[in-house]
């Protein structure tokens, strides 16, 4: 017998070879319903079979009422040629559906095979952009969602509604993370990792001499390097080495066109141009003309240089005698007078 989990309806099997038998709960009476009617022996080889499927929780005998038959009802199941309806699925619990053989009660007994619900485990996916870190980060983490139950060692691969759950606008596609497809494995721990990056666009620097022109003139065209992969909006400034890529010799380093910084574009045109012009050589301006020298004017007399110590008395001699003069003639015209 199989565990189940409810439902609006279930198919049942009424051939030759082997016919249905459904266990469903409802309150605390287990329903045992089967196609055809069974003996004593047979009810209690379904009893003694269902009991031990996990679930069951220790159900008595007394506590099973079994029917039989298509075509009919019973207390909210309407029984078809091919299929149980139930009318309020809430209001039941399956257990077990399994299959029997109706030849005689000693065949039924080995017919009737344990078929339990194996134990399943829950798997979760978790959405991330940029990075896959945790849910408790704002961040990066942008949901959850429940896959079900799997029984362990299933294996599992997403689908693109799946990886696209929670795709944020100018995001690539998710991306499953780890080993593809995951293993199931025993207990909670089941968790399927999604992850967006940001769509991307390649930037590429073409590089001139003299003039822009076009990766088609050779007169001019230099060679392109290959910048890598950008987002839109980012913003792009060539540093030197960048500038210099194809350097001629004879020219100057080269010069970013048009606005810088440059600010890269959705979609595949995004091109940064450089351009290299000659080296001009230094001309020496031509020699000044000539000017007559300045003219020397010579600085005022020097003040005279006081006598030397010799010749101090010699002013001084001649004053005395100049006035003895003066005074010998004054006295010389007394005496002729």
């Amino acid at each position: 017998m199989e565990q189940n989990t409810s439902c609006n309806e279930l198919n049942i099997q009424n051939d030759v070879s082997e016919k249905s038998i459904v266990i469903a709960k409802k309150g605390n009476r287990y329903v045992a319903w089967s196609v055809d009617a069974l003996s004593s022996a047979e009810r209690k080889a379904v009893y003694q079979t269902a009991k031990s499927i996990p679930g069951m929780g220790g159900a008595k005998y007394s506590n099973f009422i079994f029917i039989s038959g298509l075509n009919g009802s019973y207390s909210g199941m309407t029984i078809t040629s091919d299929k149980i309806i139930f009318d309020k699925p809430s209001d039941w619990s399956f257990f077990a559906t399994g299959t029997y053989k109706k030849s005689s009660a000693e065949a039924n007994t080995a017919s009737i095979t344990n078929k339990a619900q194996p134990i399943t485990y829950p798997v979760i996916v978790n959405y991330y952009k940029d990075s896959v870190t945790s849910p408790n980060d704002a961040d990066h983490f942008l949901g959850t969602e429940n896959l079900g139950e799997f029984e362990a060692n299933d294996t599992i691969t997403l689908n693109g509604t799946q990886l696209d759950a929670f795709k944020p606008e100018g995001y690539l596609s998710g991306v499953q993370q780890g080993e593809i497809p995951y293993v199931v494995v025993k207990g909670e721990g089941n968790v399927i990792n999604v992850l967006y990056k940001a769509e991307t666009f390649g930037v590429i620097v073409n590089y001139y001499k003299d003039s822009v022109t076009s990766p088609n003139d050779a007169n001019h065209f230099l060679g392109t390097e290959n910048l890598g992969e950008f987002e839109a909006n980012d913003t792009i400034t060539l540093n030197g080495t960048q500038l210099d890529a194809f350097k001629p010799e004879g020219y100057l380093s080269g010069v970013q066109q048009g606005e810088i910084p440059y600010v890269v574009v959705k979609g595949e045109g995004n091109v940064i141009n450089v351009l290299y012009i000659v080296e001009e050589e230094e001309i020496p301006d031509e020699d000044p003309p000539l000017t007559p020298p300045e003219e020397e004017i010579p600085d005022e007399e020097p003040p005279l240089a006081p006598p030397k110590t010799g010749d101090a008395a010699l002013p001084l001699t001649l004053a005395i005698l100049m006035a003895l003069m003066a005074a010998g003639g004054y006295i010389f015209r007394k005496k002729a007078e």
